[in-house]
């Protein structure tokens, strides 16, 4: 895993408050021995949790599913969510990417 890189949540919506199943992130930090990784959640907190609860992505499913948070839909069911960030501050970049056009 490399710092930047989209990544999806793992786990079930109840077990971590505001983070629901397939939630996109980006990986912001490795701690030593990889036991512990960093992630900063689309419309969403920023947690230290272990690797096996985070699988990569593609910036493409990763931009589809925090489209659907920022418009408060869960990143993969048709349900609504609530609302983590102030509006404008969804995204970990600061706004939503650009996606590359070198891939």
């Amino acid at each position: 895993m490399r710092i930047g890189q989209p990544v999806a949540y793992k786990g079930l919506d109840d077990t971590v408050p505001d983070v629901h199943q397939g939630h996109p992130d980006r990986l912001i930090d490795v701690m030593a021995w990889m036991n512990e990784v960093t992630v900063s959640f689309v419309n969403g907190p920023s947690l230290c949790l272990p690797p096996s609860v985070i699988s990569p992505i593609s910036e493409q499913d990763y931009l589809q599913r925090g489209r659907r948070l920022v418009r408060l839909l869960h990143p993969l069911a048709d349900r609504a969510v609530t609302g983590f960030n102030m509006p404008g501050s969804e995204w970990p970049d600061g706004h939503e990417p650009i996606p590359s056009t070198s891939l």
